[in-house]
């Protein structure tokens, strides 16, 4: 079986929760869904040193287009729904390069630098761009923050979004990690960065 595949697997075993997945999910250092509450989340967030005012949540509005899309676009909607992703977006609004969960690889961690793609910035995609989700259209959909933080209106020459979760637990910190360390090789002055939890997305697939 592929490293992907045993990924996935071992996700969907973090939402069922059985007694026999617990082995699974741990070894990709995933956190439980049971019990899980805003509390978990908001201690996650100050532990990947996310700034409050960049940090919003994702949640039904997201959802609900990404079924309405789901007949006409699967593949699109899939890749939407993931949990870790990366998203960089360009002055004009369009989606320049894309990461997700499904396209890393790896154990006992996700490798998001496969063929040294995290090397320039902005980084080369992994996953195939589309334009359904161009940053305005995207922001629209997800208006609610963790600490009443309004979405920024004006954006600079880059605005990148991570989607990371509580739930994903340490492939949380190395997406984090990941994209961090390739912002860095850009200019800050330029680049805006929003910060999404995705633990409603993860719950609800």
């Amino acid at each position: 079986m592929k490293l992907n595949s045993i990924f996935m697997l071992a996700l969907m075993l973090l939402i069922l929760n059985t007694s026999c997945s617990r082995i699974i999910i741990s070894m990709y250092g995933f956190n439980s869904a049971e019990n899980m509450t805003r509390e978990h989340i908001l201690a996650a967030e100050k532990k990947y040193k996310i700034p409050p005012a960049q940090s919003f949540i994702a949640d039904t509005i997201l959802l609900n287009f990404l079924d309405s899309i789901k007949a006409t676009h699967p593949i699109i909607a899939k890749d939407h729904r993931q949990g870790l992703q990366a998203l960089y977006y360009n002055e004009q609004g369009e989606l320049i390069s894309f990461h997700i969960n499904c396209y890393a690889s790896g154990f006992p961690n996700l490798k998001w630098n496969i063929d040294k793609v995290m090397e320039t910035f902005p980084p080369k995609t992994k996953a195939p761009l589309d334009s359904i989700l161009f940053l305005e259209k995207h922001l629209s959909l997800i208006p609610r923050s963790l600490h009443g933080s309004i979405m920024p209106k004006e954006h600079k020459k880059y605005t990148i979004l991570i989607y990371w979760s509580y739930l994903m637990g340490r492939q949380s910190k190395h997406l984090l990690k990941t994209i961090r360390k390739n912002l860095a090789k850009g200019n800050a002055s330029e680049i805006d960065i929003i910060y999404i939890n995705s633990d409603n997305l993860l719950m609800h697939n």
